[in-house]
């Protein structure tokens, strides 16, 4: 009687926020990413324009360099009001949560560069810093990624997002992690994510 019982829990579905998290260790990991950008804001206000400035951001970023694989992320941060980092905070608590945008890129860019090319509306009001993508903060997104809860953005800021995003997909495969030495460890390519903002 034990054999059926094994074969059934072999079968049991895997958690919808287990699988998340796996497809985004798997793109975070399996792939060469090199530097990253992050488009924050400074004023607690403007965040309002979170969903609205990822979607201009993603199809600006895919149509600059449309040779070029992007990967992005929805993310928030808590910030304690003491520190006095944001400006016009809800003053009813004694943190912020402020979204923000990451992007994971093969290609270098400096900040001027972004801040030149980016769509002026959004220029005003996000902050943008650019930095390495080095194996010890590819270390450190894969262990939030693995011991944080994933971000829920509709209970949090009632905005419905999805937890990543790509541009131009068929560019991957040429930064794909091809041996052990490349990636932290093996796992297999994602085959469903969520769709891009077109």
């Amino acid at each position: 009687m034990s054999q059926p019982l094994l074969h059934k829990e072999r079968l049991m579905p895997e958690a919808p926020e287990l699988k998340t998290k796996r497809r985004l260790i798997d793109y975070i990991k399996n792939h060469q990413w090199t530097h990253q950008i992050t488009f924050r804001y400074p004023d607690y206000q403007d965040t309002k324009h979170m969903v609205d400035d990822g979607k201009e951001l993603i199809k600006w970023l895919g149509r600059l360099y449309p040779g070029q694989p992007f990967f992005w992320q929805p993310r928030a941060m808590i910030i304690p009001k003491s520190k006095e980092l944001i400006l016009n905070a809800p003053t009813e608590k004694n943190f912020v949560l402020m979204p923000y945008w990451i992007c994971f890129m093969a290609i270098e860019l400096a900040s001027e560069e972004v801040y030149d090319s980016m769509p002026k509306k959004i220029c005003s009001r996000i902050e943008v810093v650019t930095r390495r993508f080095t194996p010890y903060i590819r270390y450190r997104t894969i262990e939030a990624i693995n011991h944080q809860k994933l971000y829920d953005f509709e209970k949090a800021l009632g905005v419905k997002l999805n937890n990543y995003y790509y541009k131009n997909l068929k560019h991957f495969d040429k930064i794909r992690c091809n041996n052990a030495s490349e990636s932290l460890a093996s796992a297999p390519v994602p085959q469903k994510i969520p769709r891009p903002f077109e």
